[in-house]
């Protein structure tokens, strides 16, 4: 990534993964709605869909982001993001063994 803050090549960067994001945010959303066609919100419940919610939502958001990041030629980055993202879940050692 590049240092110069506000020039061409950071902007284009960062428009760059905002997209991946974005991109990443949305066809998640349309996988896990088709797959859990149990009724019900996070908010408004089932417990049963908050839980199915939570367990095919954040494995899929990890391996959509890498798929839509290598696409965009961003693997590293975002192999950085996904690895931040799940040592806040998994134990120490697990997360070494993926760097």
């Amino acid at each position: 990534m590049t240092k110069v803050r506000f020039s061409f090549n950071w902007w284009k960067e960062w428009t760059i993964i905002m997209g991946v994001f974005a991109i990443t945010g949305s066809s998640t959303v349309m996988i896990v709605k088709p797959i859990l066609k149990e009724d019900g919100t996070m908010k408004e419940g089932p417990w049963s869909f908050r839980f199915a919610y939570l367990c095919t939502t954040l494995p899929l958001y990890s391996c959509v982001l890498l798929t839509v990041a290598t696409i965009a030629g961003r693997r590293p980055y975002f192999k950085k993001v996904v690895l931040r993202m799940w040592g806040r879940f998994l134990p120490k050692k697990v997360i070494q063994r993926f760097q």
